[in-house]
């Protein structure tokens, strides 16, 4: 008996309090930091032709995991979150897009989001927003973008990425983007431009590439795009022409291709 009760001492005593008091159910000891935030939205709404304004105000998202489960502000007389077609986040602290968007306006079809501290594109951003047509986010210091973002928004016409601090763009990100018509990347730090291309009867009128510091683009990227009508290369370090298997081909092919670098290459790749 005595000799039982010292084996039973020396179990409790070698073995930590962690091993047998595991439970498989109990979440990580770091639950509190990635527990969802709840915020609200506050709206200054506004009419307009294009449906309804939400201007949003007193922002200050600084991490993941928030999610809006309300929208405030004052409507119009029979206006409600339905209504809103576009909304606007302008000079406002949003380090990452919130979810819960489409909760309260499903019918939305333009977001700007300028000059707001937004670190990052996530293939969730952008879920469950059908009807999102048009894409402005300027001036902001986005150097991330995932793979998946831009294809939950089937009806995407217009993007403008410009004034951020992309260095590339993910290989499939416009692979699906067949009705996407003007895209603009000008005033990042893209050195090369090489991605899936974009889809058979691709709709993209125009492509704006100034302003990076690219030295390369791959053709195959852009060799469905027959509706291409302008393509901006100025302000880069310089696209080398002189390859017919970079770009000889696209300068026979579409006439509208005005610009290309930003010093005294000529479009043969000759200088002076």
């Amino acid at each position: 008996m005595i000799m039982f009760n010292i084996i039973v001492l020396l179990f409790y005593h070698v073995i930590p309090s962690s091993c047998y008091s595991i439970n498989p159910l109990a979440p990580p000891n770091n639950t509190n930091r990635l527990m969802t935030q709840h915020i609200t939205l506050n709206c200054d709404f506004s009419p307009s032709q294009d449906g309804h304004i939400c201007t949003a105000r007193n922002l200050n998202i600084t991490s993941r995991n928030i999610t809006i489960i309300r929208v405030s502000g004052e409507y119009f007389n029979g206006v409600g979150n339905g209504n809103v077609m576009n909304l606007i986040v302008t000079q406002q602290n949003l380090r990452y897009i919130p979810e819960g968007i489409s909760n309260f306006f499903k019918n939305l079809e333009i977001l700007t989001i300028s000059r707001s501290n937004l670190m990052a594109l996530r293939f969730t951003d952008f879920l469950g927003l059908q009807k999102l047509r048009k894409i402005f986010i300027v001036g902001n210091h986005i150097s991330s973008i995932d793979d998946q973002t831009f294809k939950s928004i089937p009806n995407l016409e217009v993007l403008d990425l410009s004034s951020n601090k992309i260095k590339s763009i993910p290989f499939e990100a416009f692979s699906l983007a067949r009705h996407l018509k003007i895209l603009t990347l000008s005033n990042n730090l893209i050195r090369i431009f090489d991605i899936l291309p974009f889809p058979v009867s691709s709709e993209l009128r125009e492509l704006r590439l100034n302003g990076n510091q690219l030295v390369r683009i791959n053709v195959a990227s852009i060799q469905h795009t027959k509706m291409l009508e302008f393509m901006d290369l100025s302000e880069n370090l310089c696209i080398d022409l002189r390859y017919p298997d970079d770009f000889g081909d696209i300068v026979g092919m579409y006439t509208h291709i005005v610009k290309y670098c930003n010093d005294d290459t000529g479009v043969d790749g000759s200088g002076g």
